[in-house]
């Protein structure tokens, strides 16, 4: 098939292009790889930051920093943790045996924090919208 490297390339460009949704996105990155010591567990949570709950996770950590910073990924301190080369540093921990985030999941977080880092609610909690239908040139075709 000496097409689908095209089709691999014009479907990577089209995810490219859209916009990134929380839910889709980047919630399955926080869950895997975050939510297990900032996230909705208390008995699990290490760390006072809950990712889980965007009021926490823009909050002000102390000393004018913030985990999220809304359209400002590079002064967000979860993007500055989770490229830190100092494993001590570094989430999700090395210490505890968790892997670095791979590269993909890093850009999705910080084009995410770019473009404004909107949470959205649980799937489950949002109304479904009907797409519109798509232009048709041959109408007799349809």
């Amino acid at each position: 098939m000496k097409f689908a490297p095209l089709l691999a390339l014009s479907v990577f460009a089209c995810a490219q292009a859209a916009e990134v949704q929380f839910n889709r996105d980047i919630r399955p990155i926080l869950s895997d790889r975050c939510y297990t010591c900032h996230g909705p567990d208390k008995n699990q949570r290490k760390s006072k930051l809950r990712l889980d709950i965007e009021s926490e996770a823009k909050s002000d950590l102390g000393g004018g920093k913030r985990a999220i910073i809304a359209g400002d990924p590079e002064h967000s301190t979860l993007v500055q943790r989770v490229e830190s080369q100092n494993k001590t540093l570094r989430m999700p921990p090395a210490y505890l045996g968790h892997e670095r985030l791979k590269d993909a999941e890093i850009a999705a977080l910080k084009r995410w924090i770019a473009e404004g880092a909107h949470y959205q609610s649980h799937w489950s909690f949002i109304a479904p919208v009907k797409a519109d239908l798509p232009s048709v040139g041959q109408t007799g075709w349809v």
